[in-house]
Order: C-alpha cells, then structure tokens, then sequence
C-alpha cells in the first residue's frame, strides 16, 4: 500500500541496485574530503566548487540513483532493471561525474560536454527502467515513482543550464548560476528526497506514513516551487521567484508534517537513521522559510553574503548532509544482506545514541548563525561540533560496510 513504506526484507530480496551505487558514492565523498583538506592547505581557489561537485553530483547523486531504483522495485512489487543496464549507469555515471568535475576545476568545457553527456545516457537509462518496471508491475501507486521522473527532468534542464556556465555564456536578463542550483540542488537532489521519504521514513520508523492523503499536494506544490523559483532567477521575474519559494515552502512544511506525525505515532522509539533524517526535514523547513522571511524585495536577485551561507549551512549540511548519513546507516546494511550491526557510539553516547542527532542539528545552527552573523569564533565551535558528528557518523558507516572477521568467519562456517 502507498503510504505503509517497504520493508527491509523487500529491499534485500532479488538483486537491489543501491549496493553498487552506494560504494561508489561513499568513494566519491571520501575523495572530496581529501580535497577539501589539501585545497585548505595548499590554497588551490577551485577546490571548493569541485569538491561541492565531488559531493553532489559523484557522491548524494549515485545514492538516489541506487535507492530510487531499490525503492521503485519494492513499491510495484516487480524486479529491478537487468543487470546490463544497472552496469551501464554503475559505469557511466561515476565515470561523467569525474569528467564534469574535472571540466569545472580547469575549466574545460570539452571535459564538461563528454561528462554532461554521460550522466544525460546515464538518466535515460535510468528512467527508461523506470518504465520498464511500471510496464511490469501490476500494481499502480499514485505518486510513487512521479517524483522520480520529475528529478529527471529538472537535472536534464539544469544540467544544460550548466554547461552554458562553462563556457562562459553571457545572460544578462537574470541569473543562470541561480537556476542551474535550483534545479539540480532543489530540482534533482531535492525531489528525490522529498519523494522517498514517503516511502523510506516508514521502513526506518516502523510505522506507517500517517498523512498519506498529504503526498500528492506535497507534490504539486514542491514541483510547482521549484520550476517557478529557477524560471524566476533565469529571467528575473522577482513575483514568480517570491512565489516559487512560497510553494517549495509549503511543500517542505507538509513533508515535515508528515514525518513528525509519523514519528510521533505508536511503536518502537526511532533509531539513529531515522532520528537523523527527521533532523534533515526540520533544517529543510526552516531553511526555506528563514529564505522565505529574508528574501529581497526583488525575489529574482540571489542572496548574498551571510545570509547565503547561513542557507547553505541549513540546506547543504544539515538537510542534504542528515538525511544521507541517516540513509546510509539503514541502506547500507540492507544492501549487504545482513542485520545491521551494533553503531560504534562512544562511551558518553552509548545510553543515548540519539545525542548525536541533537548534537548534529546543534553543529548545523550554530554554523548557520555564524555565518549570518559572520562570528569566526562561533564558526570554529561550529566545526569542530560538526567535526565529532562526521568523525562518529563516518566510523559507523565504515564498521556497517565492512563485516567483522567474526562474522565473515560465522556465514563461511554456516555454509555446508
């Protein structure tokens, strides 16, 4: 039933797609922090842009492609794309992602063009699964596998806007950096969040989604709020911006509704993954509305100075950054076919494991507030609270991805 999310079982059975996507993705973002320190030390200026690139687009973008196939599957109830085709995206996309990268740190726009092109072959082929899949299935879910086919179209949109970014195209009407992150950010990243988790926040609370009548205006309006605010930046129509972040706005407060009253509802109290990625929805909320509440008065001009890196620090590491560490504690056991392991909390956290969310979402404001606030000291403590976060959420990702020799030697034992 829409609404009642996937169990764990039904993700693990057949072959799911997420257990490559997830590996290399984790490989992308570990290669993006090695960046970001030797960019720090050695003070290479394009770092930053590449490494955001490294995050996003090879790192957050595999999982989606991995989990959205997974969750497809066990929503129509049918198997996932062949294995052929699996393949081809595990191949091209990393492969395109690295290109587009390489073409922005350079800048190369021949290297951009070759890896934009991949990672277009790569989305075709993954909506074509998609369909393939709806061909298959027998069951017919209202909104399920819309929001899939909506992150692709705002990516195709984007990713163009992209490479006229790189070679340098001139658009004098409006502001072609804005659009391209609105679409791929919010557009591609975004609605592929936003539209899981009324699948995925079931399966990792226990409960079933206790607003599910809520999906389709969620859909309608984050959609609606998202194409709106890009064609406002591109051609500076302030009233249609203004009403694009009203719509995503409200689309992002029903969300949080939903897994609120979700959480709220009887059962087993919430583990890690999903007390972290109830910690996301909220940053997400009050991002857009802290964007809502600060816009200018010409709503199609970008926000500048503090208040643009207060709104990263909401929208990139704590709803992007929360929401997949979260996922990642509860996927990447399931991708491997085992029971999740015991998380490595340390000893002050071992009684209340889910401090670290707290502690996380107490990094996230605090860096925010110092960025709008333009405190360098409150931006340190920021760091090195996040810093612990990173260090304690990366340990147990690392332990959950990698059996223990007691339990590779138990499952040898075990086979006849």
């Amino acid at each position: 039933m829409q609404g009642a999310g996937v169990s764990s079982a039904s993700l693990r059975a057949g072959r799911s797609p997420a257990g490559g996507f997830l590996v290399a993705g984790v490989g992308f973002l570990a290669a993006a922090a090695v960046l970001a320190l030797a960019g720090r030390l050695w003070h290479w200026p394009w770092a930053g842009t590449a490494g955001l690139h490294l995050v996003l687009i090879g790192g957050v973008s595999q999982f989606v492609l991995g989990a959205a196939q997974s969750f497809a599957a066990a929503l129509l109830a049918t198997v996932p794309p062949g294995r052929r085709s699996l393949a081809a995206q595990r191949a091209l996309w990393p492969l395109g992602a690295a290109l587009v990268v390489v073409g922005v740190a350079a800048p190369s726009r021949a290297a951009v063009l070759v890896g934009g092109g991949l990672l277009a072959t790569t989305l075709a082929l993954f909506a074509a699964g998609l369909r393939a899949m709806e061909g298959r299935s027998l069951q017919r879910p209202a909104w399920g596998v819309r929001w899939y086919y909506a992150c692709v179209a705002f990516l195709g949109v984007g990713g163009m806007l992209g490479v006229e970014l790189t070679r340098g195209a001139s658009w004098a009407r409006g502001d072609l950096l804005s659009a391209h992150v609105t679409l791929t950010v919010f557009g591609w990243l975004g609605t592929a969040i936003v539209g899981s988790l009324h699948t995925f926040f079931p399966t990792l609370s226990g409960r079933g989604l206790a607003l599910a009548r809520l999906e389709g205006p969620t859909f309608a309006c984050w959609t609606v709020g998202v194409s709106s605010l890009a064609v406002g930046y591109l051609l500076a129509l302030g009233p249609l911006a203004a009403i694009g972040l009203l719509a995503a706005s409200t689309g992002a407060l029903m969300l949080l509704a939903n897994v609120l009253r979700t959480a709220r509802a009887p059962g087993r109290p919430l583990g890690v993954p999903a007390a972290l990625v109830l910690a996301g929805q909220l940053c997400l909320a009050v991002g857009l509305a802290l964007a809502a509440s600060l816009a200018p008065l010409d709503a199609s001009r970008p926000f500048t100075g503090g208040v643009r890196g207060g709104l990263a620090a909401l929208l990139v590491a704590g709803w992007v950054g929360l929401t997949v560490a979260g996922s990642l504690l509860h996927l990447i056991p399931v991708s491997a076919r085992r029971r999740p392991a015991p998380l490595p909390w340390p000893l002050a956290l071992a009684s209340a494991p889910r401090a670290i969310a707290m502690l996380a979402v107490g990094g996230v404001a605090l860096l925010a507030t110092a960025q709008m606030a333009g405190s360098s000291a409150a931006e340190v403590g920021a760091h090195v609270v996040l810093g612990v976060c990173v260090l304690v959420l990366g340990t147990a990702i690392l332990r959950l991805a990698t059996p223990s020799r007691s339990r590779t030697r138990a499952r040898a034992g075990s086979v006849p």
